[in-house]
């Protein structure tokens, strides 16, 4: 049996008559429910846990060194950030083997082993606008060293921001004088 495609053409305008055709609708009348599903994929987005980004401190060293191959010798770690009108700061540390902190130019403390987590409050230091923490981290036994550390600040609109060890901290193994000071950012 042969058909044409205009026999088949006909038969198909003939049932979209006879039943409707939902393509055929305009627009508005089949995407009806359109909002109510957008409202509702909204409610239940924002009734669901935001993922935040994981802000925990990596343990950090000079890129000249695999993590397991560092020299019995000294790194040197900046890490620059602003935040207007800051009300208080406090960094958490911790460092294998010996680290030495320096914030805004002034040496804050020292402290060693990596199995302690020493913290420290950086407000009386702390300025509206750019701050500098400077850490020295000293390598004095075996092939590992690193810095972990995590700087909190909060400004007076009570927001906090983390400044947590990572790739973007500058690091040297053979810094200029007075690396530890912002004159050179």
């Amino acid at each position: 049996m042969r058909i044409r495609l205009t026999e088949l053409t006909v038969a198909g305008n003939a049932a979209r008559e006879k039943y409707g055709d939902p393509f055929m609708k305009p627009l508005a009348k089949r995407l009806w429910w359109l909002p109510l599903a957008s409202a509702t994929m909204a409610r239940l987005l924002l009734s669901c846990p935001i993922a935040v980004a994981d802000d925990s401190p990596q343990w950090i060293w000079s890129p000249d060194h695999a993590m397991q191959e560092v020299p019995e010798a000294s790194c040197h770690f900046r890490k620059a950030f602003t935040v207007p009108r800051a009300q208080s700061a406090e960094i958490a540390i911790s460092a294998d083997d010996e680290y030495a902190l320096y914030f805004n130019g002034r040496r804050i403390g020292t402290g060693q082993g990596a199995e302690t987590l020493q913290k420290y409050d950086l407000s009386k230091l702390l300025r509206g606008g750019r701050n500098l923490v400077a850490i020295e981290v000293t390598n004095t036994e075996g092939s590992t060293g690193a810095l972990a550390a995590r700087l909190t600040v909060t400004d007076d609109s009570d927001r906090t921001h983390t400044f947590s060890t990572d790739d973007s901290w500058l690091t040297k193994t053979k810094p200029l004088p007075f690396w530890f000071a912002a004159i050179y950012n």
